[in-house]
């Protein structure tokens, strides 16, 4: 069956729908999901991923996000942030000889960050602004 995708608007409405009705959302599936039935009642043939539930919720800041880690071991580290796609910013330290080094990455549109082990997104909580 085919479907279409929504516009950003459209997606915000549901997902401002949803928060207002819930509170707190402690998944991102769970927001996918109601999303989805939202976004259906405006037309029936829309079909939207959670990533992208989430990516427009982050970017019209709709929402307040909490984030839950595991933590990914060595490896490389990302230079753009995992849940919004913005460029990552050095943390950095000086030593006591006038170096610098760096101590991690944080992201400054949403609240990611890690260390020099990777931090990996394992669960998102989504709560009403107030």
């Amino acid at each position: 069956m085919p479907y279409r995708i929504p516009s950003d608007e459209d997606i915000a409405k549901a997902v401002t729908s949803c928060i207002n009705e819930y509170g707190i959302i402690n998944s991102q599936r769970k927001l996918g999901e109601l999303v989805r039935q939202r976004i259906k009642d405006i037309q029936n043939d829309y079909s939207v991923s959670d990533r992208r539930v989430r990516m427009v919720a982050i970017a019209k800041n709709l929402v307040d996000l909490e984030l839950k880690y595991k933590e990914g071991g060595e490896g490389k580290l990302p230079h753009k942030c995992p849940i919004c796609g913005s460029k990552l910013k050095r943390l950095k330290n000086m030593t006591i000889y006038g170096g610098t080094v760096t101590l991690g990455y944080s992201c400054s549109n949403c609240r990611y960050w890690t260390g020099l082990r990777k931090n990996i997104p394992s669960r998102y909580v989504f709560a009403s602004r107030h």
